[in-house]
């Protein structure tokens, strides 16, 4: 390499240990400002200590990692340089020169500069740095993960000792809830962001496509019934089940049924011969494994079983990724809105949508741990099963059923007896 090569090398270096330093420095500011506010506006789920802290480890693992591999590279780097400068091996006067230089590279603009800059506006820098750390912790989420255990053991051999991060408290959600008040975030810039600490604690059902909107193929239907499901399908992979849909025996590949309906090859005589081994997950796990799982058997898509063994929906990775990045569109996709801002300042809600969201949406405090949708929410007040126009007021909220499908409420509309100003703050944010 020549030295404008090796030059450049110790840059790319630097520029990356500053990323990480500036990371590191957002969030310790972030957490020595806490805010009373904060169990307010967190989701109940979000709220517990432990996990929190679980989740700042995985956080903190990943910074250091970067960090020293930053630093790896740039020691290579200068080595490197130094050898060229000398024009051989250099002296032990010329290597300690390079170590001094290289140390205070290192520690004033790629550690205390961008640190201390980070550190002045720590919701800003995570509103730039956000998404790449983001992509960071994915893909080094397998050896963020074993760094996390080799750390525990440490600790469990050293004997008892402080094991809180000291960054990414539950300080860090009201910092960004108080940015984005100010109009330093955007609202899916805070989404994104309050997603990756809320990450390793958001369980399957949360994510997962419930069972009455699943796509599922019985294994006993014509080839015409099979395509046509296939179709159908949001999703490239597919259910098969027998007889029912707690009884999964496999999963069809879209991709597999392209030379039969194009007419190149003749159909399969039994559609079991196309189907994979299905992989089953329970409600209650957390996407994060489940994506590391993901990851380790090279597949898409998993059956979510309840507690009794039942299907209650699928899994695909798409649902785990847009948990962190949002709704991901693409041209098959036919989105409706889960809430609609009509002409008479009522709401159109989807049955489906997450009383949560409707929380952080319009400022209410909603709380119900036995249900998870406004549908859901609306059904429990009733105490049956919903009919069309029957209404419930909740707080200082009026719902009524506008739609149901079955059992199942699909459409409600929401008013709330509020001022005009509430009203108008809440269209703004739709």
């Amino acid at each position: 390499m020549n030295i404008l090569e090796l030059v450049a090398g110790i840059l790319a270096g630097l520029v990356m240990a500053a990323f990480f330093a500036a990371c590191e420095g957002a969030f310790l500011a972030l957490s020595s400002s806490p805010d009373a506010s904060f169990a307010e506006t967190a989701r109940p789920q979000m709220s517990r200590v432990s996990l929190l802290l679980r989740r700042s480890d995985r956080l903190k693992h990943g910074i250091a990692l970067g960090q020293l591999l930053a630093i790896v590279w740039v020691a290579t780097m200068s080595y490197q340089a130094a050898w060229w400068v000398a024009g051989g091996r250099p002296g032990a006067g010329g290597f300690s020169v390079a170590v001094l230089v290289t140390a205070f590279l290192m520690l004033v603009f790629a550690d205390m500069a961008p640190k201390s800059a980070a550190m002045e506006r720590p919701a800003a820098w995570a509103r730039t740095a956000g998404p790449l750390l983001v992509m960071w912790m994915l893909v080094t989420l397998p050896l963020t993960t074993l760094l996390a255990g080799l750390v525990s053991r440490s600790q469990r051999l050293l004997g008892p000792g402080r094991t809180e991060a000291p960054f990414l408290s539950e300080d860090a959600r009201s910092i960004v809830a108080e940015a984005s008040e100010k109009a330093e975030l955007e609202r899916d810039e805070r989404q994104m962001i309050t997603s990756i600490f809320s990450f390793g604690d958001t369980t399957v059902r949360e994510v997962m496509t419930p069972r009455p909107d699943v796509v599922a193929v019985d294994i006993g239907a014509d080839w015409s019934e099979v395509v046509r499901k296939v179709g159908e399908a949001e999703h490239s992979r597919v259910p098969v089940y027998r007889d029912e849909l707690d009884a999964i025996v496999g999963v069809l590949h879209a991709k597999d049924l392209l030379p039969y309906v194009h007419g190149q090859d003749e159909p399969p005589m039994e559609i079991s011969d196309l189907l994979w081994e299905p992989t089953f997950v329970p409600e209650a796990k957390k996407i994060d494994d489940l994506l590391r799982e993901f990851q380790t058997e090279k597949t898409h898509l998993a059956i979510v079983v309840d507690e009794y063994g039942g299907t209650a929906g699928i899994v695909t990775l798409e649902d785990i990724l847009e948990e962190l990045v949002g709704d991901i569109q693409d041209e098959n996709d036919r989105e409706e809105p889960l809430v609609e801002s009509l002409p008479d300042g009522e709401l159109r809600l989807d049955g489906r949508l997450d009383f949560d969201d409707f929380n952080e949406l319009t400022g209410s405090r909603f709380e119900a741990e036995e249900v998870e949708t406004i549908g859901g929410l609306v059904a429990r007040e009733l105490g049956r099963v919903a009919s069309g126009g029957e209404v419930v007021s909740i707080d200082d909220w009026t719902f009524r059923v506008e739609e149901v499908d079955g059992k199942r409420i699909v459409k409600v509309r929401a008013r709330r007896e509020s001022t005009g100003q509430e009203n108008n703050e809440m269209d703004a944010s739709i």
